[in-house]
C-alpha cells in the first residue's frame, strides 16, 4: 500500500471538471486518505473503495498542504541549509504490513506505528499550509510538551548573574543565568494576595512599626532603635523558579536600598539598583524551601522614630520553564563571538558548569544542539543527569560511544540530534550532514531528573566545548520535526563543517 499526496488541477480544454493529479506524476492515481487507514486492520478492496469516497473531500487539503510546504522550503532555504535534509513532499510513502502487504480481496493488519507516524507527518503538512511559523521551534511543544530551547543571540534571556539583576549586553561578558524559551517566557499570575495598589494592609507584617495605607500604597513607619523591616511570607514549590518585583517610594527613609529573601536561592542581601524617590528591584530565584520571605529594610542602621517608607507595588510569579544558572561567579562560562558574528557559551573546560532547574525527562525525547569543536584528550559531559548516572560524553574529539572502543567523530562546527529510546543506555545520534550512529548515554537510567550543563553532576568532567544552542522536546518526534530542528541550529552557525 501507498500514500500519495495530490494536488487539484484544471480540466484539459475540452473536458468537464478538474481531476487529481499527483504532485510528483501526470496521471491520476488512487489516494488513500488517513482515516481509511486508521480502520485497519480490513480488507484491502474495502480500503479502497472507500478511499475512492474520500478522495475528492481530502484532495484539496492536501494539495494545499503540499503547494504551502513546498514554497516554504524554497523560500526558506539559506547557504546554512542541505536541500537532501528537508521535505521531499513527491515521496511515496510505502505502509509496512504486518506478515505480508495487503492486495485486493486479501486482509492485512498495518503497523499502529507507522500509522501514528503518517498522522504526525500529516499534521506537519497541515502546519504549513496554515502558516505555522517555522522561523523559531515554538511549533515543538504546541500541544504541551515539556522540553527547553536555549536561544543564546536573544540577549533578553542572559544575565551575568544567577538571579537575573545584571544583564548581558554585549559579547566577552559572564553568562550567570538564561532562560528557557520554550513556552514563550510568560510569566504565571500574580501569586501574592495584596500586591497593590493596596487598600488593606493584607498578608504583610513589619518588624519595629506600624504598617497603614496611603493613597493606594502601603507605609511603613518606624519606631526608633529597633528593627525596621516589613514583609510576607508565601507558600512555594522547591525547585520552581519565580520572579519577584518590587517598586517602592522612598519616603524619609535613611537607606530603603536593601532586600532579603528566606527560601530562595538569592543573595541573602539585594540592593536596589536607581537612585531618586521611586525604586524598583526584580530578582530571580529557585525555590528552596516550601515557603518564601520577601524582606524590604527602610534603613541599614537604627530607623529614626517616625521615618516611613511606602511599597507601591510587589509581585511573584512563576518563571516557567528550564533555566541554566550557576550562582558561583568563577564557574560562569562567557558569552563569545565568531569570526561568523554567531554567538556562543565558552566554557574554561576547568570548573564552568550550569545547573539546569526543575525536573525534565529526557529518555525518550529529541535532543539538538549546535555546538564547536570539541576539545580535550579527557572525557568531557555535555549533559548528565543526576538520577541514575546518565550522561553524553567526548573523548579526544569525538563523542563516546557505550560499549564500544570505536568513537563517533565530531566536526568543527555542527547541530546534532539525539533521539533517546527510552531504554536508558542508548540513543540515534545524527548530525546536520545526514550520517547516524549509536551513541551511548552511559546510564540504565538515561537522561531524567535534574539536570546539569557542561559537567557530570555538577562535579567532573567539565566540558570546554562551545554552545552555540539547545533545543529538546519531550516524546516522540517525526522526521520533518527533527528537519527543523537541524534547521534551526544551523542558523546558529551559520556556517556548518560538512
Amino acid at each position: 500500500m501507498s500514500i500519495q499526496i495530490y494536488q487539484m488541477a484544471p480540466a484539459p480544454d475540452g473536458l468537464a471538471g478538474d481531476e487529481l493529479v499527483p504532485v510528483s506524476q501526470n496521471k491520476l492515481t488512487r489516494a488513500v486518505p488517513v482515516s481509511a487507514i486508521q480502520q485497519a486492520p480490513m480488507d484491502a478492496a474495502d480500503a479502497a473503495g472507500l478511499a475512492a469516497q474520500q478522495a475528492q473531500e481530502t484532495a484539496d487539503e492536501a494539495g494545499l498542504a503540499a503547494e504551502q510546504a513546498n514554497t516554504d522550503l524554497a523560500t526558506h532555504k539559506t547557504s546554512g541549509d542541505h536541500d537532501d535534509r528537508y521535505l521531499k513532499l513527491d515521496q511515496v510513502v510505502t505502509a509496512p504490513a504486518v506478515g505480508k502487504t495487503p492486495k485486493a480481496g486479501e486482509a492485512g493488519t498495518i503497523s499502529q506505528a507507522w500509522i501514528d507516524g503518517l498522522v504526525n507527518e500529516l499534521k506537519y503538512l497541515r502546519s504549513v499550509a496554515e502558516n505555522v511559523d517555522w522561523s523559531s521551534p515554538m511549533p515543538l511543544w504546541a500541544d504541551g510538551q515539556d522540553g527547553l530551547w536555549y536561544d543564546l543571540p536573544d540577549f533578553s534571556t542572559l544575565f551575568q548573574d544567577a538571579n537575573g539583576l545584571t544583564p548581558v549586553t554585549s559579547w566577552d561578558q559572564p553568562v550567570g543565568l538564561g532562560l528557557d524559551k520554550h513556552l514563550g517566557l510568560v510569566r504565571g499570575p500574580v501569586l501574592n494576595p495584596t500586591p497593590g495598589p493596596f487598600v488593606s494592609i493584607g498578608e504583610w507584617k513589619m518588624q519595629g512599626g506600624t504598617l497603614s495605607v496611603v493613597d493606594g500604597k502601603l507605609r511603613g513607619t518606624a519606631n526608633e532603635g529597633v528593627a525596621r523591616a516589613f514583609y510576607f511570607d508565601l507558600p512555594v514549590t522547591i525547585g520552581t523558579t519565580y520572579e519577584v518585583s518590587i517598586e517602592i517610594d522612598v519616603g524619609t527613609a535613611t537607606a530603603p536600598s536593601i532586600a532579603s529573601w528566606i527560601g530562595i536561592d538569592t543573595p541573602s542581601l539585594t540592593y536596589f539598583p536607581d537612585t531618586g524617590t521611586r525604586r524598583k528591584l526584580k530578582i530571580i530565584g529557585r525555590a528552596t524551601g516550601a515557603s518564601m520571605r520577601v524582606r524590604i529594610y527602610l534603613s541599614t542602621g537604627s530607623s529614626v522614630e517616625g521615618a516611613y517608607m511606602d511599597v507601591v507595588s510587589t509581585t511573584v510569579r512563576e518563571l516557567p520553564g528550564h533555566h541554566f544558572y550557576q550562582p558561583t561567579t568563577t564557574a560562569r562560562s562567557t558569552l563569545k563571538q565568531d569570526e561568523f558574528g554567531k554567538y556562543y557559551l565558552k566554557p574554561d573546560g576547568t570548573d564552568d558548569y550550569y545547573n539546569i532547574s526543575g525536573n525534565l525527562d529526557l529518555n525518550t525525547s529529541l535532543i539538538g544542539f549546535a555546538h564547536g569543536a570539541l576539545s580535550g584528550s579527557s572525557a568531557q559531559s555535555l549533559l548528565s543527569a543526576s538520577s541514575g548516572s546518565g550522561y553524553l560524553r567526548s573523548i579526544g574529539g569525538e563523542f563516546d560511544r557505550y560499549t564500544s572502543t570505536t568513537r563517533f567523530p565530531s566536526k568543527t562546527r555542527q547541530s546534532v540530534l539525539l533521539q533517546p529510546n527510552g531504554s536508558g543506555r542508548y540513543t540515534v545520534f545524527e548530525d546536520s550532514t545526514g550520517a547516524s550512529a549509536l551513541c551511548g548515554l552511559h546510564s540504565e537510567g538515561g537522561l531524567g531528573g535534574t539536570l546539569f550543563l557542561g559537567s557530570y553532576r555538577g562535579a567532573s568532567a567539565m566540558s570546554a566545548t562551545p554552545l552555540y544552542g539547545l533545543i529538546a522536546r519531550t516524546g516522540v518526534s517525526t522526521e520533518a520535526e527533527r528537519r527543523q530542528v537541524l534547521k534551526l541550529l544551523d542558523n546558529y552557525l551559520g556556517e556548518v563543517t560538512r
